[in-house]
């Protein structure tokens, strides 16, 4: 018996899309006798159409004679009651469903070799022995099984713990055994034996692939499984489902299993090799035993301190050094030496990080613990103290946060020493210092809010779950980028080499925690690329970040075709021999290829997810209660009570059945795959463009199966991998056409016509292609022919009748438009006809076709039909003047004042009546309920504020009016009269100047014209004076003349 695979259970179902199965059977042998039924009992199990598999497996040897055990639902138990229950509790799991059980495995998914069976399934160590069970024999798979089959027997259930010379079978911590697949692979062993349809090995290109084991519908683990339903977990989605990798990592070190979470965390380096978090996790399992893992922590810190620039990792190196070389006893220095040169290292490394205060602030400290005395005369002391004041002085330039700190620190280190050159070397460094200083606070706001302790994943699509979080971490990203590029350090004219190494920390700082986000690694290569003069260095970091891009995301066509272009551009082109030409191209195929399988897998993985989610509602369905029909006769009378009941309503909604529920749930599901494969395939069709384009430009037009495949070797490869679309053979055939004036183009529009008939972009693209051709009698045809085909599909394929019309538009709108333009007038009025009739539900029909007459006359853009004509300087008269004006003309005509300037809509503002404004009460608002002219005037009480001593003596002699005031305010001028009676009544009356009824004082002139609007008089304060004006002065006469007659709208329009 094989090895276990932890895994997952293999894939049992049948491929749905291979439909060509020919039943092959073949008679079962004589040693198929009813010992097999002692091991398991397939009998027992209730498939998901209800039907009965045989009980009889073929065997080459008949097996030992033995004790029969007693079975449950397939699975041997023990004569316990507490196995009974258990037995009772897995037969009643099958619901009629296709149900596949599965315990969990010895070891996790790492390919682990096996352990002694005392280890628990889960991790636990278990007290059972290979001796509290009884020991059965598997027996062998039959001989007629074919090789394809021989790939299966690992997964054949497992009735009883196998003799040691075979691979443990899985435990659960009550100490049964359970089968790996219980029915599906033990019936996929058994295909030819029992007569059942075998399916056939899928072939590529003409080559019989190897058998691929299919999933069973839907893998249930038992409760206590933890460690398969995480590896289940795992398998489903890796890059995204972090927290199944760490509960897993959890799971085992609770367990001490150390073994096994190494294993799981060196997956997890193959999914995220630059995650630091995760190698420090790793790290410090393996600090737990470090005289054991010494060397392998070693290897760790090989293996990613050279292309991770992590603060933690580099620091966590540097403590390992500092372990293994102490400084006590170290009477040579040997070891002190070493750990300066991991300082230089790991400050050169990760010095410029903004979180490197504690790592600078070491750095110092260990400088000043070395032998010598700061400010002692001994060569030794000043040796110390000149080290001590570099890397001060290094510290002080970096952007930290303890930047201010250690100037201070430095300040009185250097005044210690000696003040008079302490004194100038400060004044020195002081520019430095300020400039790190103010950067620190501006790189402190833009890094605030960045995530570095997390696992990089999976960016989600816009407008769904947690895309607004990715893309502000993106913002953010790019934020310390653009600063850094925007050389606050002042480091371009001083350092340039400095300054170039600041940029690329923080895009590889972006780079290791946006690892699945194309566009960042992109952009980084691009950047080192840019920069001129050229540099080696940069170069081979541009060339490193587009190679570890495509490792992270093998699928993007944005790296992929930046590093064909890069790989192209390094060639010998044009007339180059045979040789060069093939060597051009397999350099080329090494650079599409990858992304070539990494979509087609997605693609896989698609088909596949639909099909499980397919077999999920099915199963639900399958569990459910069978449905009770009530007896026809009652039904009869239930309906006719309805409808006695309901009168003439309109009849009751039947319920649908659950076969109709189930086959709506399904249709949904595919109807969203679909979409989602559609996209798939314009990737897939877009990347093999772009190989045909570039293999043609490398290797000229080529032919199919040749060394030299050029574009039509390339298209050749294209078709027998499937998944494309008709964008494939349009560009295919006019690269024919354009590049080599070859007649092949018809042939492969044609074959396309044939493949996509109901592909209206297609069928423009053949339609423009024969018009070019001067072919119009086959245009009209293709056209006719596709627009017939489309309005006679079944909805299945295009959609309903919406669909459809949409889908004839752009045909019958490509035709208008060259027929309006080179063709008979009867044509474009038939083709307008049609067009009215492919109109949208509910869109106005007179607009629409008026649009569309009107496009008959367009000229690149310009409507000359609905374009307006100014005939008269009224029509462009701006609109902030043009009411003031109209209100004034319009008054003066009639003969009434000027409207009032104050806003009435202000609540602040003064309420002007027929004799003057509304003067509300000091103890209660103005009270208006839009009736002045109906209400009486309301005076003070007699108990107001007004009634005083002060209102006695102003009243005193009789009525008597006060002196006027002039204006409400800034730009409202007029005469307020107030008037005090003896009674202590007191009233005022505002009119404006500009009123007739303004009383005319001697010596004053007239009224003068009506203020500008207050816009008008913000502009005139803001214009200086013209006093100051010293250039050419300008006419206001003519310059008014001159705006008057601007046409607006033909300068808009470039006339």
């Amino acid at each position: 018996m094989a090895a276990y695979d932890p895994s997952g259970v293999p894939d049992m179902s049948e491929d749905p899309t291979d439909t060509n199965t020919e039943p092959q059977s073949e008679a079962p042998t004589a040693s198929d006798g009813g010992d097999d039924q002692s091991d398991y009992d397939p009998s027992s199990f209730t498939y998901a159409n209800g039907d009965q598999r045989p009980t009889s497996q073929p065997r080459s040897q008949p097996p030992a004679e033995q004790q029969k055990p007693r079975t449950v639902g397939g699975f041997i138990v023990e004569d316990s009651s507490d196995d009974e229950e258990d037995a009772d509790t897995n037969t009643n799991m099958g619901g009629g469903g296709h149900v596949t059980l599965a315990s969990e495995p010895l070891q996790d998914s790492a390919a682990a070799p096996p352990q002694p069976l005392a280890d628990s399934l889960n991790g636990s160590t278990s007290s059972a022995s290979a001796s509290a069970f009884p020991s059965v024999s598997v027996p062998p798979v039959s001989s007629s099984a074919t090789n394809g089959d021989a790939a299966q027997q690992a997964f054949a259930p497992a009735t009883a713990l196998p003799t040691p010379s075979d691979v443990s079978a899985p435990i659960g911590d009550e100490g049964k055994v359970f089968g790996s697949a219980i029915l599906p692979a033990a019936a996929a062993t058994r295909t030819k034996a029992e007569g059942m349809p075998a399916t056939p090995k899928p072939t590529t290109n003409g080559n019989t692939a190897p058998p691929a084991a299919p999933v069973p519908a839907v893998t249930q683990r038992l409760p206590h499984d933890k460690v398969g339903r995480l590896e289940d977990r795992i398998k489903e989605d890796p890059k995204a489902d972090v927290a199944a990798w760490w509960e897993l990592i959890q799971h085992y070190r609770e367990k001490d299993q150390a073994e096994n979470a190494r294993r799981v965390f060196d997956r997890m380096l193959e999914v995220w090799p630059t995650s630091p978090i995760i190698y420090s996790q790793y790290l410090a399992l393996d600090n737990e035993s470090f005289d054991q893992q010494r060397n392998h922590i070693e290897q760790l810190f090989a293996g990613s301190l050279p292309h991770i620039p992590s603060l933690a990792l580099w620091t966590a190196y540097l403590d390992y050094l500092r372990r293994v070389f102490p400084l006590i006893p170290d009477p040579q220095g040997t070891n002190r030496a070493t750990i300066v040169q991991a300082f230089e290292a790991v400050l050169n490394a990760v010095g410029n990080d903004p979180e490197s205060a504690a790592l600078w602030r070491d750095y110092i400290d260990f400088m000043k613990s070395g032998a010598g005395v700061v400010g002692g005369s001994g060569w030794q002391d000043q040796q110390k103290a000149d080290l001590v004041r570099k890397a001060y002085q290094r510290a002080i330039k970096v952007p930290s946060g303890a930047v201010m700190a250690l100037w201070k620190e430095y300040d009185a280190f250097e005044m210690t020493l000696n003040k008079a050159q302490g004194r100038k070397v400060l004044q020195e460094m002081s520019p430095h210092y300020m400039t790190a200083r103010t950067a620190e606070k501006q790189l402190q706001q833009v890094t605030d809010g960045l995530d570095r302790k997390i696992v990089p994943t999976l960016p989600p699509l816009e407008g769904c779950d947690g895309d607004d979080a990715f893309a502000a971490q993106v913002q953010r990203w790019r934020g310390w980028i653009e600063w850094e590029k925007s050389d606050p350090l002042v480091l371009k004219d001083e350092d340039m080499a400095a300054f170039r190494s600041r940029v690329t920390f923080a895009y590889k700082q972006a780079t290791m925690f946006l690892r699945f986000w194309p566009r960042i690694w992109a952009e980084a290569a691009e950047w080192c690329e840019s920069q001129l003069p050229p540099d080696e260095e940069l170069t081979k970091q541009s060339e490193a970040f587009l190679d570890d891009g495509l490792k992270a995301n093998p699928e993007s066509l944005l790296l992929t075709l930046k590093k064909a272009e890069r790989v192209e551009e390094g060639m010998q082109t044009g007339n180059v021999s045979e040789d060069v030409a093939i060597a051009n191209g397999d350099v080329l195929e090494a650079v599409f290829e990858p992304c070539h399988k990494a979509l087609y897998a997605l693609h896989k993985q698609l088909g596949g997810r639909r099909e499980k989610s397919v077999a999920e509602v099915k199963e639900y369905f399958a569990a459910l209660p069978s449905e009770e029909e009530a007896e026809p006769a009652q039904r009869n009378e239930d309906d006719d009570d309805d409808r006695s009941d309901a009168g003439d309503s309109p009849a009751i909604a039947k319920p649908k059945t659950r076969q109709e529920q189930m086959q709506e749930r399904i249709k949904a599901i595919q109807n969203a795959y679909k979409l989602d494969a559609k996209v798939m395939m314009k990737t897939i069709s877009a990347l093999w463009i772009a190989k045909i384009r570039a293999f043609r430009r490398i290797q000229g037009q080529g032919k199919p199966n040749h060394p030299r495949k050029g574009s039509r070797g390339i298209f050749g490869d294209a078709r027998p991998r499937g998944q494309l679309t008709s964008d494939v053979y349009a560009a295919a055939a006019l690269l024919e056409h354009h590049c080599y004036k070859d007649p092949a183009a018809s042939k492969i529009f044609e074959r396309g016509l044939r493949l996509f008939p109901l592909d209206e972009g297609f069928a423009v693209e053949y339609i423009r292609f024969l018009i070019n051709s001067n072919d119009l009698v086959n245009a009209r045809v293709v056209f006719e022919t596709t627009v017939s085909k489309i309005m006679a599909a079944p909805e299945e394929k295009v959609g309903g009748s919406e669909e459809k019309k949409g889908m004839c538009r752009l045909l019958v709108g490509f035709m208008h438009g060259f027929e309006s333009r080179y063709g008979e007038l009867a044509q474009v009025r038939k083709l307008e006809g049609r067009m009215k009739d492919l109109l949208p539900a509910g869109e106005p029909e007179g607009q629409s076709m008026q649009d569309i007459w009107a496009e008959r006359f367009a000229m690149g853009g310009f409507d000359a039909v609905g374009v307006q004509l100014v005939l008269s300087p009224t029509q462009i008269r701006p609109k902030a003047l043009a009411p003031l004006q109209t209100m004034m003309m319009s008054g003066q005509q009639m003969g009434l004042p000027p409207p009032p300037l104050v806003d009435q809509g202000d609540p602040g503002a003064m309420r002007l009546g027929p004799n003057g404004p509304y003067m509300a009460s000091p103890k209660r608002p103005f009270e208006d309920d839009g009736t002045e002219a109906d209400t009486p005037r309301k005076f003070m009480r007699a108990e107001s504020p007004l009634k005083s001593a002060a209102g006695r003596r102003a009243g005193q002699g009789g009525h008597a009016a006060t002196n006027s005031t002039s204006g409400l305010g800034p730009g409202v001028p007029g005469t307020i009269t107030t008037t005090i009676g003896s009674s202590g009544f007191m009233t005022k009356n505002f009119v404006p100047n500009t009123s007739p009824m303004a009383p005319q004082q001697e010596g004053m002139p007239p009224a003068g014209p009506v203020p500008l609007p207050p816009q008008v008089s913000l502009v005139l304060q803001v214009i200086p004076h013209a006093a100051s004006w010293n250039s050419v002065v300008f006419d206001p006469m003519k310059m008014v003349a001159l705006l008057r007659g601007v046409d607006v709208e033909r300068a808009r329009l470039g006339l």
